[in-house]
């Protein structure tokens, strides 16, 4: 892992080009690195099942991404 110390990663994925980051992240949270989710958003032409079968999460529409991160958000200001 790099010196960042992270102690938790949400990684969110449209493409299959963009999965290596799911298989860092799976592999840093099987260390005990960090906690952490992989999503997979359904794009305009479906969920590729590369992203499908790695994704921890699946989110319909980048929408329903935006959605998502803003609850969060609020949960995390209002826990301070």
């Amino acid at each position: 892992m790099p010196p960042f110390r992270l102690r938790g990663l949400l990684a969110v994925v449209q493409r299959v080009l963009n999965i290596d980051g799911f298989a860092v992240l799976r592999a840093a949270r099987g260390e005990g690195d960090l906690d952490g989710l992989a999503v997979g958003v359904t794009g305009p032409h479906g969920m590729p099942e590369d992203v499908r079968a790695i994704a921890d999460a699946r989110l319909d529409t980048p929408r329903d991404v935006a959605q998502a991160l803003s609850a969060l958000a609020g949960t995390l200001e209002r826990a301070g």
